[in-house]
């Protein structure tokens, strides 16, 4: 069953207020977000989505915007809404944005800006494993001075990615590398680590990479 209202059936947080939408919190202080080299959104604009409830099986059709830099979901009820909600971050929900699927973890086997949770991009599902990517992103500060002018502090923002394989339930972090990968894999290690070095895998495209490696095993 599709909702037909927009926040009622999912526990959609009406936050529009919140340090408002053009600014990030960072070291106990707001940063206005035009103030960063870089981007915090891995889509610029909102994009249709499905939110899926997992407990009940309900969806809701709505448009996101995944901010990378504080792990959360920007929902709106349309296109053009100037009502701005975040999406609770929960593993009782997932979400489907252009053919990609979203879920949240409480269980990340490795700290990740200081905390075990978070979104995790689907790259590869099947009954025997899964491969997930967590993005993530920190600010790096420049202090510049330049000569009769006042001091100015840049602030760049450093895309980070990590990778995960789920197998029977259980997740652990897969290091894109060639001499790393075939460990995170709880068996066939031999066979994996000899078709890395037979399909000359450098991990230079990490995702690609990683999933020809997952496709590999689920073959065996």
């Amino acid at each position: 069953m599709t909702a037909q209202m927009f926040v009622k059936p999912l526990n959609i947080r009406n936050q529009t207020d919140y340090y408002g939408i053009g600014y990030i919190n960072f070291d106990n202080r707001e940063i206005k977000i035009e103030d960063l080299t870089g981007s915090i959104y891995y889509n610029e604009k909102v994009v249709p989505a499905t939110i899926i409830d997992l407990n009940t099986g309900e969806t809701i059709n709505v448009y996101v915007r995944y901010r990378i830099f504080d792990d959360k979901f920007e929902v709106n009820p349309h296109y053009d809404s100037d009502k701005i909600v975040y999406l609770d971050r929960s593993d009782q929900y997932s979400l489907i944005m252009n053919g990609k699927e979203f879920i949240f973890s409480y269980i990340l086997p490795t700290k990740i800006n200081g905390v075990n949770n978070g979104y995790l991009l689907t790259l590869l599902k099947s009954d025997k494993v899964k491969l997930y990517k967590r993005m993530s992103q920190k600010i790096n500060q420049k202090v510049k001075d330049e000569y009769g002018q006042a001091r100015t502090v840049e602030m760049h923002l450093v895309n980070n990615s990590h990778y995960f394989v789920e197998i029977n339930n259980n997740l652990v972090e897969i290091i894109p590398h060639k001499k790393e990968a075939y460990k995170a894999f709880p068996d066939h290690q031999k066979e994996l680590e000899t078709y890395i070095k037979k399909e000359k895998l450098k991990f230079k495209d990490e995702e690609e990479d990683l999933k020809a490696l997952v496709n590999y095993y689920i073959s065996l």
